[in-house]
C-alpha cells in the first residue's frame, strides 16, 4: 500500500528541511468534492480522497498527484486534451486519469493522450506513480 511509500518519502524529505503536505480534514473533502461535481459533473472516487486525507497532493522528483488546491484548475488546463478523463497527477510524459465513461484508471501519454496502461483500481495507480518517483 501507497502508506508506507508515502513515510519513506517524507523521512527522505525531512532530511534535508523539507516535507510533504499533511491531509485534508472530512469538511474540507466534502467541499472539495462539491466544487469537483459543480465543474465536473462526477463525483471523486473514495480512494482518491482517501489519498488527500493523508497527503494534499504529491510532488518528488518531477511527480505530481494534485491537491485539492490545484485539482480543478489542472483539470480545466487537460480538458482540451481530453475531456474524457478526470486528470489525478501527471509526469513530464504522462498523466494519471480516471476515465469518466466507467470508472477505469488509466496512465495516458504525454501530449498525445493515448492511453499506454490500464490499472485494477486508483490505489494501484497512485502507488505506481509513487513508486516510480522515488526509483
Amino acid at each position: 500500500m501507497y502508506t508506507q511509500i508515502i513515510e519513506q518519502v517524507r523521512n527522505e524529505l525531512s532530511k534535508y528541511g523539507d516535507s510533504l503536505c499533511g491531509g485534508i480534514d472530512d469538511e474540507d473533502a466534502m467541499l472539495f468534492n462539491k466544487e469537483v461535481e459543480k465543474h465536473f459533473g462526477i463525483a471523486l472516487p473514495e480512494e482518491y480522497i482517501a489519498f488527500l486525507k493523508q497527503c494534499n497532493g504529491f510532488e518528488f522528483n518531477g511527480y505530481m498527484i494534485y491537491s485539492s488546491h490545484h485539482f480543478v484548475e489542472n483539470n480545466l488546463d487537460w480538458i482540451d486534451c481530453s475531456d474524457e478523463y478526470m486528470y489525478i497527477g501527471e509526469y513530464d510524459i504522462g498523466w494519471i486519469c480516471m476515465k469518466k465513461k466507467d470508472g477505469t484508471y488509466w496512465e495516458l501519454d504525454k501530449p498525445s493522450g493515448t492511453p499506454m496502461i490500464k490499472f485494477n483500481c486508483m490505489q494501484d495507480m497512485i502507488e505506481q506513480l509513487i513508486k516510480q518517483a522515488i526509483s
